[in-house]
């Protein structure tokens, strides 16, 4: 019971904007601890939102999800093209995104850059111990 207490007068202190930076920061790196969790938070999120982009922000699919994996490589090549912060074309897999696609490729750039960012400072932590 003390340690609910204490959690819900912390968290009663901090701001919704602050709970959200001390939330992502756990689940990202477990705040500069652990650069596999920043991995961990990069991969899923590129697959998270390729995932949305595809049922959401394209007219064609990209990938119809069969348990056969007979096109993974093209999903797969499709994945790293979210993935790739550095890609600024506005087709995946040559299928045009409609707002909602380009929308949702913006911020996912935003997430998996903030993930990047998150190994890199772990990897610093990790070395400078």
């Amino acid at each position: 019971s003390k340690i609910i207490s204490f959690f819900v007068y912390t968290l009663g202190a901090f701001s919704s904007k602050e709970r959200f930076i001390l939330w992502i920061n756990k689940y990202s790196n477990n705040f500069g601890l652990s650069w596999f969790r920043g991995v961990i938070f990069t991969m899923t999120i590129a697959l998270v939102f390729y995932f949305i982009i595809n049922y959401c922000g394209t007219e064609q699919k990209m990938f119809i999800i069969d348990w056969k994996f007979n096109n993974f490589g093209e999903v797969w090549k499709g994945y790293l093209k979210i993935l790739n912060i550095l890609n600024f074309s506005l087709k995946i897999d040559n299928i045009s995104l409609n707002a909602w696609g380009e929308t949702f490729l913006f911020i996912s750039k935003i997430f998996i850059s903030y993930g990047i960012y998150q190994i890199i400072s772990a990897f610093r932590k990790y070395s400078n111990k």
